[in-house]
């Protein structure tokens, strides 16, 4: 008798992988994609870089173009890295843009990988088929499907020509299909499963790692196909009876029981696993445990595990009769969260008493300060422990190393990214803050900067980055249009030239932030629409996102928290408790997902120009959410100089120095550096504290000039190396916002398994 069995995962909610609905581009035409995801083994020249590989476009040269001619043993690639695990099923393909008939790819394989330290996975259907046909010309796009979607964090694309043809030049343009992976599996393990006739083969047949015994990969208990209650059909008209169904003999001599381990990417939280299994008793087969109820069809038992928290997790299966067969696994699950008693201190002083937040706990995990309850026995296998001061860090070393260390892999090509403003008459030069209308006059001095920075409502005012790389093409997002009426005053944050800022509530969310323009002209107007344009176009999880305008052109609503800001929350933590500080893991979640939001704008060729705490908002569950309202508010006057009411203490050394022409992207990497500075110290004292606005703006001190005496230099040797890194006076020696973020999300990974 058998056991058959098909694994789902689910987070949250139930969650299984439903083929028909993931399906939707993946954004390599759309640019939700950036550039500075794609990477080459090579390229024919800069103008056919790995960016410019997006179907139905006339990017630069028209599409990737690797360096050398195509053959049969090439290993020229495409490379595309995702942010999370990401479900692939289907590849469409198109030719270089152009009169170039022959530039097309005939064939490819792809290889790909779920975590980037395992090796990469070649793929094969369950036919063992790797190669995929291409296309016929260079103009019409060809869509293919993946029979065995593949679940990965890279891909790759291998061009190939077949035996019988000579090499050739090969272009290629591309879009992916699929969906965001929910169940955050990397694999599991599990003995492979036996062949009960010559037609009925009850082994894993996609599986993609290790074979004997099954390890390291995914495979058909993750597939979504849940298989007929009669194993004898041929479903999928394949000729292969069974299919979906793995199965395994109690004749084995010395099986007694059936392991199943499953990993993933982040300590989850087990609330409950249910096993869907087959029971066609006609032919011995039967579900587990054994069961008083038997009926004649497919199962689910449901096997509560009362929140248990694991990274990896194993299954025991006791045989009951000869064949035990399963089809399905779903385990319910959510990533780990840890309390210690700041947190419901921490809501209750930072959230407004008529709001309803119940379920809303804020977790603020202190090195020194943790509940007895939730302590490790075992220190060295706390999932918030510190990395080993014995190890070597990643930033440190000498700056010219820092953006080729194998922790920090960079892009294949690399454009330094500055600005160029208007000049001090007004006259047009390079600039063009909303990809529209030049509007802004800027002189070189740091005291006419503040009317450049701030925007029309009193926050600081996002510019765009003048670059070699191609303007991203992104469309525009829909932001729902609303009656004026809808919107309330709402209460008083901040104030502009022309507009002012409240918090109200719109709709279901109680809380908003409410921008409207109240001295209405002509120019003001098409300050503010332009400034509307460029914020409406932004969309990140991590970014505080525009959720609706109104009708007339006057009022943007975007996200806001009834927990305020990182810098309120973090100056509570320590009126609590002077000792208190933020965990390392906790830091490490927070400033990864600060600079994501980063990264994004850095792919978008934006500049924050004030990339602070105090811009940082916290939702449930520490999310964090960058925006730009912190300037217009009075609780923070004295974060910006009092005479050109700009944020010196975040401003790098060019900009002190030179004035607006030197805003980059590298400047806010400078910012950022300061951030860090501040969540490591928990918000106690401003950056150069010991130094007054004046004294900054004349003499731009130096990194070495920060107080570190509250920073625990041995636990958080790798953020310190990163912030110096950050502020090193030459911004070309700075890292990148993808460089920085992968190394923070790689760290969070490491501190997590």
């Amino acid at each position: 008798m058998f056991l058959l069995l098909l694994l789902f995962l689910i987070n949250n909610q139930c969650f299984s992988l439903e083929l028909g609905t993931c399906r939707a581009p993946l954004g390599i035409q759309s640019g939700v994609i950036p550039d500075l995801s794609f990477e080459a083994s090579s390229s024919l020249d800069i103008s056919l870089g790995p960016h410019t590989a997006r179907i139905r476009s006339a990017i630069e040269g028209g599409g990737w173009c690797p360096k050398t001619l195509i053959d049969s043993q090439s290993e020229e690639y495409l490379q595309i890295n995702f942010l999370n695990l990401t479900i692939i099923t289907l590849i469409e393909t198109q030719g270089r843009h152009g009169p170039f008939q022959e530039d097309y790819v005939d064939y490819y394989r792809l290889e790909y990988r779920r975590d980037s330290t395992h090796p990469w996975i070649k793929y094969r259907d369950f036919r063992k088929k790797e190669i995929f046909h291409g296309n016929s010309n260079n103009n019409i796009a060809e869509i293919r499907e993946i029979l065995q979607p593949i679940i990965a964090i890279q891909l790759r694309i291998y061009p190939v020509q077949s035996n019988e043809k000579k090499a050739k030049r090969m272009c290629l343009r591309l879009e992916l299909y699929g969906c965001l992976s929910n169940d955050h599996l990397i694999s599991y393990s599990i003995p492979q499963g036996d062949r009960r006739s010559f037609d009925m083969d009850f082994s894993d047949k996609t599986y993609d790692g290790y074979l004997s015994p099954l390890t390291n990969g995914l495979g058909q208990l993750i597939d979504g196909d849940i298989g007929s209650d009669d194993i004898r059909l041929d479903t999928q008209s394949w000729g292969l009876r069974g299919f979906e169904w793995i199965g395994w003999k109690k004749t084995i001599k010395n099986r007694t029981y059936i392991p199943l381990k499953f990993y993933f990417d982040s300590i989850r939280n087990f609330s409950e696993i249910r096993l869907h299994t087959n029971n066609m008793f006609s032919k011995d087969i039967e579900q587990f445990p054994k069961q008083s109820l038997k009926l004649n069809s497919s199962t689910t038992i449901t096997i509560p595990l009362q929140f248990i928290i694991i990274l990896a997790g194993a299954l025991s299966f006791i045989f009951i009769i000869f064949l035990i067969c399963f089809i399905a696994i779903i385990i319910k699950h959510q990533k780990k969260r840890k309390l210690n008693r700041y947190g419901e201190k921490l809501i209750s002083q930072t959230c407004h008493n008529d709001n309803n937040h119940n379920q809303l706990k804020l977790q603020i995990p202190c090195c020194n300060n943790i509940d007895k309850d939730t302590q490790s026995s075992n220190r060295s296998q706390s999932s918030y422990g510190a990395p080993s001061s014995s190890e070597p860090s990643t930033f440190s070393g000498t700056p010219k190393l820092l953006a080729r260390n194998k922790c920090l892999p960079s892009t294949t090509f690399h454009h330094p990214q500055t600005v160029k403003l208007l000049s001090t008459n007004g006259t047009e030069s390079e600039a063009n803050f909303y990809a529209s209308t030049d509007i802004i006059t800027v002189n070189n001095g740091t005291n006419d900067l503040s009317s450049t920075l701030r925007g029309v409502c009193g926050t600081s005012l996002m510019i765009r980055a003048i670059t070699n790389v191609p303007q991203m093409i992104v469309p525009p997002r829909k932001v729902e249009l609303i009656s004026s009426e809808i919107v309330p005053p709402g209460d008083l944050y901040g104030e502009g030239r022309f507009g002012q800022i409240s918090i109200g509530n719109v709709y279901s969310y109680n809380r908003v932030i409410i921008r409207r323009l109240t001295k209405v002209s002509t120019m003001s107007r098409s300050l503010f629409a332009q400034e509307s344009q460029l914020l409406c176009s932004i969309d990140h999880p991590n970014l505080a996102n525009i959720l609706y305008k109104t009708l007339d052109g006057l009022t943007l609503v975007s996200e806001y928290t009834e927990l305020g800001d990182l810098c309120l929350l973090m100056r509570r933590i320590v009126e609590n408790d002077v000792n208190a500080r933020l965990d390392y893991q906790a830091m490490l979640f927070i400033t990864c997902q600060i600079s994501g939001a980063l990264s994004y704008l850095e792919s978008r060729q934006l500049i924050h120009r004030d990339v602070s705490t105090r811009n940082c908002l916290v939702f449930n569950d520490y999310i964090i959410k960058l925006t730009d309202i912190a300037m217009a508010s009075p609780i923070y006057s004295n974060y910006y100089s009092t005479e050109s009411h700009l944020p010196v203490r975040w401003m790098s050394p060019e900009i002190l120095i030179n004035g607006g022409n030197s805003y980059s992207i590298k400047s806010d990497v400078y910012s950022f550096g300061i951030t860090l500075y501040e969540i490591m110290i928990t918000c106690r004292i401003l950056p150069f504290a010991h130094l007054s606005d004046q004294e900054i703006l004349l003499s731009s001190p130096l990194s070495t000039d920060l107080d570190i005496t509250f920073i625990d230099r041995i636990q958080l040797k790798e953020i310190i190396d990163l912030m110096f890194a950050c502020l090193r006076i030459n911004h070309h020696e700075r890292p990148t916002f993808q460089d920085i973020h992968r190394f923070l999300y790689q760290q969070q990974q490491s501190q997590s398994n």
